[in-house]
């Protein structure tokens, strides 16, 4: 099922029943998705407000869902709001501490905020209630383990994916093959990353991926600069 297409069931549903938060949670994630991954015709400003909308509308129709709670964190943390995502994340584990996802984005957004140990220890916690992580979780703790500097191990976590449909942990895989000087592997993973995304650029990327701290932009910078990411 495609993007729009799930965006139209979640509208159905929202018309049959306009108290049930988890279609509003599903319609702010066809936003978020649309935002970040450009699958669809609504403008990337449009797309966030969008996206805030229906998941404060899901939080206000049921406040003790821990996935309206979760979408809302996800909306702000894309909106820049890192500590006021923090605080909705937090909540969401309150309210369900066995939801796997809400762990590995509370995770993300620690990260966000440079704390990477924190974050490290999130995942591995969202890990042990999972007998099954995701390839979305696999890549999320690679993501931290590079924002470390553990690239060894960034590598290890990434490389038992599926990379074919994860653009992301291409783009992964080519910094962290970067930063330890493996050339030849992180020109294929680019290559690869580029195929899918050849108006990639690193301005245009960093107006998206939100780190606070400067130290760990600019580390994360230099990994895309020593694969040879256009500027």
């Amino acid at each position: 099922m495609d993007n729009l297409e799930a965006r139209r069931l979640y509208e159905q549903a929202v018309a049959l029943d306009p108290d049930y938060a988890r279609a509003y949670v599903g319609l702010a994630l066809t936003y978020l998705i649309e935002r970040y991954e450009g699958w669809g015709a609504t403008p990337e400003e449009e797309a966030i407000i969008r996206a805030q909308e229906q998941a404060a509308k899901a939080v206000q129709v049921n406040p003790t869902s821990h996935s309206a709670w979760l979408i809302q964190g996800m909306v702000q943390r894309e909106r820049g709001n890192i500590d006021q995502s923090v605080q909705s994340m937090k909540r969401a584990v309150v309210l369900n501490p066995n939801d796997v996802d809400s762990y590995v984005f509370l995770a993300v957004a620690k990260n966000s905020q440079g704390e990477v140990e924190e974050s490290l220890q999130l995942i591995e916690l969202a890990f042990e209630l999972s007998t099954r992580p995701t390839n979305w979780h696999k890549v999320t703790y690679g993501s931290t383990l590079y924002s470390a500097k553990r690239y060894e191990e960034a590598l290890a976590a990434l490389q038992t994916i599926n990379i074919d449909g994860m653009p992301m942990a291409q783009r992964l895989l080519a910094i962290s093959y970067a930063q330890l000087g493996k050339t030849r592997e992180c020109g294929e993973m680019a290559e690869k990353f580029l195929k899918r995304y050849p108006g990639f650029s690193i301005a245009e990327h960093m107006t998206k991926h939100i780190i606070e701290r400067d130290d760990q932009r600019e580390h994360y910078i230099d990994g895309l600069k020593k694969a040879c990411f256009p500027d």
